[in-house]
């Protein structure tokens, strides 16, 4: 044994604590290198492609059920849909505010008719234009007043420029109890939804200007609209 390990086994308890060999420093284990966290994979091919023809079925579905006048429009299963891009969140998302605003002109135009009335004759598809006073609307139509009783006039009898005019003749009332902006911007949505682009343009141009702050991102949504 060499001088220093038998000193070690054997130590002098006389020398100085100084003079006392030290022991070697142990061993410092080497770290495990943690690995990087697993990067999420992304949506397969298939499942964009199911997304995107998903919400082309659906947004038909929408423009559809606005050309046929439906009163109320519900896609039950667009509230739950998985988006899987970013794309496609902002389409749903699109959507769902159409979906919404288209609603929400039906309901305003009814309640309109109920509480003012609209007085001009309105044309038909199928009869000649009804004079009268317009004093209620629902899912199958307006109600019109005559002197003699009440004709009901189904929405589908109805040029979508029809209705709209009805809807814009209230937006000239200064006791409405909605701003401006709100009932442009919701007769825009419907105008472009049944195929009057250059009206609907227009309308959501006239919206976005007078309140910015909620109108103005939304006008992407409607392709060839925003003004330049």
């Amino acid at each position: 044994a060499s001088q220093l390990e038998y000193r070690m086994k054997n130590p002098d308890f006389s020398l100085p604590v100084d003079a006392m060999p030290t022991p070697p420093p142990a061993a410092t284990p080497t770290p495990t290198p943690t690995p990087p966290p697993a990067t999420p994979a992304g949506p397969s091919n298939a499942e964009i492609q199911l997304e995107q023809n998903t919400l082309s079925k659906w947004e038909s579905e929408v423009r559809t059920a606005a050309r046929g006048h439906q009163f109320q429009i519900q896609l039950p299963g667009l509230s739950g849909f998985k988006r899987v891009t970013p794309q496609g969140e902002i389409r749903a998302s699109a959507l769902q505010k159409k979906i919404v605003d288209l609603n929400r002109f039906y309901e305003l135009l009814a309640q309109d008719l109920r509480t003012t009335g609209y007085l001009e004759p309105i044309p038909r598809k199928t009869a000649p234009a009804i004079e009268g006073k317009a004093a209620s609307a629902d899912q199958e139509g307006i109600q019109v007043e005559i002197p003699y009783g009440s004709v009901p006039v189904e929405w589908t009898d109805l040029e979508p420029q029809t209705i709209l005019d009805i809807a814009l003749a209230f937006t000239t009332d200064s006791a409405a109890t909605m701003p401006l902006s709100e009932r442009l911007w919701l007769a825009g949505v419907f105008a472009f939804e049944v195929g009057l682009e250059a009206k609907a343009a227009d309308l959501l141009n006239q919206a976005a200007s007078s309140d910015a702050t909620r109108f103005q991102d939304r006008l992407q949504q409607f392709p060839g609209i925003a003004a330049e």
